[in-house]
């Protein structure tokens, strides 16, 4: 939905149980426009009336760099189970590559060129950097994993069970980067729950790299919280 409606003008953003905050670089009469537009589609999917937006100007550089911080801790402050780093509405996975949507590109280095990645990482409680994973890694993870975490980069249902383009989209990542990563054919067919012959035309289409490089960094975020989660316990 962000995408679609604002992925031109978008900075930042967070949607968490029952609000979102979204920042947007644009002019006067755009803001407008994008402020009914994001109530109009949030208000289909609500159970209840939501409030008008309520608009703050950004007031500079610093003001921009707290909303960073502010915004990628939202799932700590409001006690979500998920990390923000793993939280479908956090744009942590946009800042870092490991989403890959159409029409989306955080205006963010544009606006704070000296922003740099180990900055949002510290915000969701990372290290700097998440261990990179060969293919030998990946495969031990996986065509199952490899499939979900796919499903993320493109935003599919988790399901997988229509024929929307993010499903589609997923699939093709998906075989593409188990078939590179040496993932056994059969393995591939029951994770997706597709005969051989289906795999095989997934494989005949192109998969974009970018894709492809979202999911393997979406991997590497959900192994640097799983060795977080035992360090912890």
């Amino acid at each position: 939905m962000l995408a679609r409606l604002v992925g031109d003008v978008l900075v930042l953003f967070c949607i968490v149980d029952d609000h979102m905050h979204v920042v947007v670089c644009a002019e006067e009469h755009r803001l407008r426009q994008t402020g009914r537009s994001l109530l109009l589609a949030t208000q289909s999917l609500a159970s209840t009336e939501l409030q008008r937006p309520h608009v703050t100007n950004v007031e500079g550089r610093r003001h921009l760099e707290r909303l960073v911080d502010y915004l990628l801790a939202q799932t700590d402050r409001h006690g979500l189970s998920e990390p923000g780093a793993l939280w479908s509405g956090s744009c942590f996975q946009d800042l870092v590559g490991a989403r890959s949507l159409p029409n989306m590109k955080l205006r963010v280095g544009e606006l704070l060129p000296r922003f740099r990645l180990h900055q949002a990482h510290a915000a969701v409680g990372l290290a700097s950097t998440s261990p990179t994973l060969d293919d030998a890694a990946i495969r031990r993870l996986g065509a199952g994993r490899i499939l979900d975490a796919a499903a993320s980069v493109h935003a599919a249902g988790p399901e997988l069970d229509d024929r929307s383009t993010p499903s589609l989209l997923a699939r093709v990542t998906a075989a593409h980067l188990a078939k590179l990563t040496a993932v056994a054919n059969s393995e591939i067919s029951w994770a997706l729950g597709l005969s051989p012959r289906s795999v095989r035309r997934l494989l005949a289409q192109d998969v974009p790299t970018e894709a492809l490089g979202a999911t393997r960094v979406r991997l590497e975020l959900e192994e640097a919280f799983g060795t977080l989660r035992r360090e912890r316990s």
